[in-house]
């Protein structure tokens, strides 16, 4: 379940807002999967290892 918080009125993250504002669940449920839409043609890059070097 995600947690929502309103950094602007509550700065140390105590109300999750997605239990009192059910509407924002949609936003943000929608946005998430425009995202992982878009890694289809859009894939994250690999990461990067700080511990393997190539000579």
């Amino acid at each position: 379940m995600p947690t929502i918080y309103n950094i602007e009125n509550d700065p140390c993250e105590e109300d999750n807002l997605i239990a009192s504002k059910a509407w924002v669940f949609r936003a943000y449920m929608q946005a998430i999967g425009e995202y992982y839409k878009s890694l289809q043609t859009y894939p994250n890059p690999r990461g990067v290892s700080l511990t393997k070097f190539h000579e």
